[in-house]
């Protein structure tokens, strides 16, 4: 029998609008992470179909716990100067 982790769906938000769901470990705190997406389609809001980016969730907006999903607000990565 197959090994079943218990995921959760974290929906990132960018000014209100939903950019990307992504499914992570029950054990990972958003806050702390931070992570690589790839977003599709959304050539209103960012001028290209495709980015890559590096995001880090920084607000909580709403968690559901009965069906295990958490909405975020995310900033962009800035990274440092060397």
């Amino acid at each position: 029998m197959l090994f079943l982790r218990k995921r959760w769906k974290l929906y990132l938000y960018l000014n209100g609008l939903c950019i990307k769901k992504i499914y992570i470990d029950e054990n990972i705190k958003p806050k702390e992470e931070i992570f690589v997406i790839n977003v599709w389609f959304k050539k209103n809001i960012f001028n290209s179909n495709y980015i890559k980016t590096i995001v880090r969730p920084t607000k909580l907006i709403y968690t559901n716990d009965k069906n295990k999903e958490t909405h975020w607000e995310f900033e962009y990565e800035k990274g440092i100067d060397i």
